[in-house]
């Protein structure tokens, strides 16, 4: 049966859905104890953490087994509400204390807010299940796609998790992030699913949904639901209730009534100079046709038809000035409406305002590139046909010329002002608009066509930068894989060296810290098998050394003499890292008091007891770290002979002044290379030279959620950067690092601009130097626009 493989195959994709939710829950409940303000906080966190592990499997098997429960229900055409055991709708009903109502609100929010946004994917999967059930209707509330059924079976199953409503709500922000926005990629391959087994293959659901939307809108406004307003009057919830049916068309007819000019253009809706059309009261003018929606009378068609192939601007849309540009638009339609407004009724006038008025945004909207809306400008006759033809173009955000305006302006993301970076993209949509100018009359599937076409060459564009990327992110994850091995390498230095030996909080703060740094920078620079690297182990080594007390005075003596050189080793080596020179001061301060407390508890030994030798005292003084011969030079001297080093056996070694004297001078020489660019640096283990905010209960609120905004970028999130001309440049996210925490940004055509790491990057969204750039529809920022200024 049709309908239990399609069942099969949706549970398999939840449960994917689901395992990668789950599989991100540990880190972010990590991520709040760190955060936490308080022990009890903490302490909720981690136990949360011990308990999602605990319960994950009975989770998932809790999920699969509600949803299975929702597509037995639609079977049986029960409702949701006769369910048995702790179904959700049992829940609501018998708990009313403030966390559960909290709980509900969390799931119902969700619900809420991903049901328009799937709505057209939503409406394909209702009709083929009406068709494969062989029911007239399918409601939303028995459809085990819905996104009520998909959330209130995860609210269902978290029931087993016995913690606090903030926990939970952590999950459902999670829930929302892994599942709820990947539904569009679910529902898609279902629809497909759905399509292989022969279920409507041709179903439109945007051109299906584009008639039921106009038949809803005209059904209302023949009850007076969009009458009775004031001027002036806000949005109200009759407005609300047409925004989430898609009847903006039904908004801007309402709000532009007599005397309500739209604010942000300084005149009338008639256009430049011209008063409101004398339709707009809702009565067409006595000499006016009747003009039936779908069809234009052909006197006024041909005049359209005329001021849309006629030129607007001539020579490449780059000299074009899109400020001259819609100057000319506006005088255009201006002289149009005088000329033929006999031959208009009240709904065309209102209708010739309303996309005025949209492409009055476009050309001063910011955030389309100049060369984009001169481009765009050319559609104003074409949209403007389409608007009068089909008024379902203001009902659906699929409509495929709103859609072909909403892909031109998502194209335009990460746009360079370099010249010739964008001249392909140009190209192209001056291709599609010459097309539409050309070819468009009265059938709007033209658009459909062109539409096809323009996401064709950006499927290919994309394509391209994903192989670009693809390398991008090889190479990263392989500098990330050398880090890490580094880092173990560094380490395993450090702690054996200081395990079990008494040595200061400082000292261990600085092996730990700065001198890690230094470790792990010349590994990944010049490899485990270089001198540099034996050579700092050596100096790691002898650090510790010199900080133990010695029990003769032939160690004494040594101890002294090792200081001057080795504390010039070490300040070659933090030059490296590009430590400051407060860093290094610090660093010195606490490294004289701890030798002169080792030199002052030598003396003592000595005075005290008789010498002791060096096995005795627990340490071989002339042990080495390395357990065969090392070379300490790192480059070669004036003979071109390398000092060796005779191999002793123990983690700890001292040298004397002579053979660190070697070591500083190859320091030096790679001091040098580094500074000339010879040696490559890598960045990301370079201590900052910029200070990094620290983020935490203390901080300002805006400070937390910065650092929140950033933690839940995800790669291909586009974000707006202040540069200093103070111009906006927008890059993309492509590569965020779990190990290092560093963020890489590229622009549309995969160029890096820019890497940076999450609390640096957070600061600069406390600071306002950068943003999330919304990628919010140009058509929908326009309507909203608008609006807006019509009620201001």
């Amino acid at each position: 049966m049709v309908y239990e493989a399609i069942k099969r195959q949706s549970l398999k994709e939840l449960r994917d859905l689901i395992r990668v939710l789950m599989e991100n829950v540990d880190d972010a409940l990590f991520d709040y104890s760190e955060k936490a303000g308080n022990d009890r906080e903490r302490t909720m966190y981690f136990d949360a953490m011990r308990l999602v592990r605990l319960k994950r499997r009975t989770l998932e098997d809790g999920f699969d087994s509600a949803m299975r429960q929702s597509f037995d229900d639609l079977i049986l055409d029960r409702k949701p509400a006769d369910k048995g055991g702790d179904g959700s709708g049992e829940l609501e009903l018998s708990l009313v204390e403030h966390e559960e109502i909290e709980d509900q609100l969390a799931i119902d929010n969700m619900i809420l807010k991903a049901r328009p946004r799937f709505e057209d994917d939503l409406y394909a999967l209702r009709e083929r299940l009406c068709t494969v059930l062989h029911r007239k209707q399918v409601d939303d509330d028995l459809n085990p796609f819905d996104p009520k059924a998909i959330c209130e079976s995860f609210h269902q199953a978290c029931s087993v998790l016995e913690t606090e409503i903030e926990v939970k709500l952590v999950l459902y922000k999670l829930f929302d992030r892994f599942v709820i926005r990947s539904l569009g990629e679910f529902y898609d391959k279902i629809n497909e699913y759905f399509v292989l087994k022969g279920v409507l293959p041709e179903l439109q659901p945007s051109r299906e949904r584009l008639k039921e939307g106009a038949r809803r809108a005209l059904s209302r406004s023949g009850r007076g639901g969009y009458g009775g307003r004031d001027e002036g009057a806000g949005l109200d919830d009759t407005d609300s209730a047409a925004m989430a049916e898609g009847n903006v068309l039904a908004l801007l007819q309402q709000a532009l009534m007599p005397g309500m000019a739209p604010a942000h253009t300084g005149q009338p809706p008639g256009g430049a100079g011209q008063p409101l059309a004398a339709g707009q009261s809702g009565a067409a003018p006595a000499s006016g046709p009747a003009v039936v929606e779908g069809a234009l009378s052909p006197a006024f068609a041909s005049a359209l038809q005329g001021l849309q192939t006629a030129p607007i601007v001539t020579g490449p849309v780059e000299q074009v000035d899109p400020g001259e540009m819609k100057t000319r638009l506006q005088q255009q339609m201006s002289v149009f409406r005088e000329e033929h407004r006999h031959q208009v009724g009240a709904s065309e006038e209102q209708i010739i305002d309303i996309v005025s008025m949209l492409f009055d945004f476009f050309f001063d909207d910011k955030a389309l590139p100049d060369p984009i809306k001169v481009l765009i400008g050319r559609l104003q006759i074409p949209i403007l046909k389409v608007a009068i033809l089909d008024k379902t173009f203001f009902t659906t955000k699929k409509h495929p010329a709103r859609k072909l305006l909403d892909n031109i302006s998502k194209a335009s993301l990460g746009w360079s002002e370099e010249a010739g970076q964008e001249q392909k993209l140009i190209d192209e949509i001056e291709r599609i608009v010459n097309f539409l100018i050309n070819e468009f009359d009265q059938d709007v599937s033209v658009f459909e066509q062109a539409l096809g076409e323009f996401e064709a060459f950006r499927e290919q564009e994309r394509q391209r930068l994903a192989e670009e990327l693809e390398q991008m992110r090889r190479e990263e994850q392989e500098r990330e894989q050398r880090l890490t091995e580094a880092r173990e390498a560094a380490d395993a230095l450090i702690g054996g060296l200081i395990d079990g030996r008494d040595l200061s909080f400082d000292v261990i703060e600085f092996l730990q810290g700065t001198w890690l740094q230094v470790l792990v920078n010349t590994w990944m620079t010049e490899g485990e098998d270089s001198n540099h690297w034996k050579n700092l182990r050596r100096i790691t080594g002898t650090l510790v050394w010199t900080l133990i007390p010695k029990d003769s005075e032939e160690q004494r003596k040594k101890l002294l003499d090792t200081l001057r050189p080795l504390l010039q080793a070490l300040t070659k080596g933090m030059e490296l890292i590009q430590a400051d020179s407060d860093e290094r001061n610090r660093v010195f301060q606490m490294l004289m008091l701890e030798h002169a407390k080792v030199v002052k508890q030598t003396s003592r030994n000595i005075a005290s007891r008789p010498a002791m030798s060096a096995k005795q005292a627990g340490i071989d003084e002339a042990s080495s770290v390395e357990s065969n011969a090392v070379d300490i030079e790192l480059g070669a001297d004036e003979t071109g002979e390398a000092d060796m080093v005779e191999a002793e056996e123990d983690a700890l070694s001292a040298i004397s002044g002579e053979e660190t004297e070697s070591v500083i001078r190859n320091l030096e020489d790679f001091t040098s290379c580094v500074v000339k660019g010879e040696i490559e640096v890598d960045e990301e283990i370079v201590i900052a030279s910029e200070p990094e905010i620290r983020i935490d209960d203390s901080q300002p609120e805006a400070s937390r959620e910065a650092l929140e905004q950033v933690q839940s970028l995800q790669v291909g999130d586009w974000i707006e950067f202040l540069q200093d001309d103070g111009r906006w440049q927008h890059a993309r996210l492509s590569w965020k690092s779990n190990v290092t925490g560093k963020l890489v940004f590229v622009n549309r055509h995969g160029r890096k601009l820019r890497d940076t790491r999450v609390r640096r990057l957070a600061s600069e969204f406390a600071a306002g130097k950068a943003r999330p750039l919304e990628s919010v529809s140009v058509f929908d920022r326009a309507i909203h626009s608008i609006l807006s200024g019509i009620r201001s």
